[in-house]
């Protein structure tokens, strides 16, 4: 059955539930009678989410409905979060709606995971000077990202960042400033099978659903850039990391968090610091992808998640170093940070030769005005 919803996803346009379930049924792979088609509509409905990963399905339904279900983030360490924080696992930025009608399983599945929320991402395909939607009057500045604004060092030292590790992919690099919580999808191993393939079994929905909203461009790979941006973005927030700054923090988020599953191995390449490691720059030729260094366009870059980027950023650019201690892990610009610390060092320096030379003045006094 799952290979009959993939190879029929990927070969067919304005697919909708109910083509899915009668070319499953065709098949032979699954039987039903009249009577019980709604629940092969809902289990099939449950195998497209399994498949895609674009949601997670309810394994329990209600009676004549399409129903998924808002993931909690896959964190064991909940007892050291606070309310806030573990009130976020349960919610979602993406899903604004968690149960459907099974009527609207004639639909075509772009219109149909639309009802659910922003299931299928919307790309920025003009960049500045010609953006749509929700980018139309955003400038030039507001658009430029650096890279340094997101280091998950900077933004867990600075911001106490904790990271969610999610299932779903639309649900990547959701970000709540208030609690908080930041969402990373937890099988980048999946993007990169999807970056290979020269057409994935999504090419054909990202399309169909770039028609529908009328920012498609022919010939043009959108699922297929999707899965690089999230590949990437895991390198922008954990590959700036130096290897002797901080890098536990790093270790200890990934390879701790995921707790009774394993992690996914890939994220040991990606999340390495300083961007080390042969295998990594291998790969990436591979899937003709490059890390973004300096600063970039947010929107021309990363035209799916640019936005929740620049959410990210935003946060980490209103904070400002309120001690000693913030000011040291405030690293989000290097030559700023070398020099308020070589400053400081000369400074000190300067101040205890000063201290020095006090104490020698007063013993040389001390030992001119004693009595012999």
């Amino acid at each position: 059955m799952f290979l009959t919803i993939i190879l029929t996803i990927k070969d067919r346009d304005d697919i909708a539930l109910v083509d899915l379930v009668d070319e499953v049924a065709n098949n032979e792979l699954l039987r039903y009678i009249d009577e019980n088609r709604s629940h092969a509509t809902q289990l099939v409905f449950s195998a497209f989410g399994w498949i895609t990963m674009l949601y997670d399905p309810s394994l329990n339904p209600e009676k004549n409905s399409l129903q998924i279900l808002c993931p909690p983030s896959s964190n064991p360490r909940t007892s050291k979060l606070s309310l806030i924080q573990r009130r976020s696992r349960h919610k979602s930025q993406t899903f604004s709606n968690l149960r459907q009608d099974l009527e609207l399983s004639d639909q075509p599945f772009p219109s149909l995971l639309t009802v659910f929320g922003n299931i299928l991402p919307e790309a920025n395909v003009s960049g500045i000077g010609g953006h749509t939607g929700r980018f139309l009057h955003m400038s030039r500045w507001e658009d430029t990202i650096q890279p340094s604004n997101l280091c998950f060092y900077n933004l867990h030292k600075l911001l106490n960042v904790n990271i969610h590790w999610v299932d779903c992919l639309s649900q990547h690099l959701e970000f709540d400033s208030h609690a908080k919580v930041l969402k990373l999808f937890r099988y980048p191993s999946l993007c990169l099978v999807m970056s290979y393939n020269e057409k994935s079994c999504l090419s054909r929905l990202f399309s169909d659903y770039a028609d529908s909203k009328g920012f498609a461009v022919h010939g043009k790979d959108d699922a297929g850039d999707y899965f690089k941006e999230i590949i990437l973005s895991y390198c922008l927030m954990f590959g700036q990391q130096k290897s002797n700054l901080g890098g536990s923090v790093v270790t200890e988020t990934i390879w701790n968090s995921p707790g009774e599953r394993d992690p996914d191995p890939l994220l040991d390449i990606l999340c390495r610091p300083n961007w080390d490691g042969d295998d990594l720059a291998n790969f990436l030729d591979e899937i003709d992808a490059t890390i973004p260094m300096d600063d970039f366009s947010a929107t021309k870059v990363f035209k799916f998640h640019g936005p929740r980027l620049l959410i990210i950023q935003r946060a980490i650019q209103s904070y400002q170093p309120d001690g000693i201690g913030s000011l040291w892990h405030d690293t989000r610009d290097a030559y700023k940070w070398w020099t308020l610390w070589a400053v400081l060092a000369m400074g000190g320096i300067a101040i205890i030769l000063g201290l020095i030379q006090v104490v020698l003045q007063a013993c040389q006094l001390y030992f001119t005005i004693r009595p012999i």
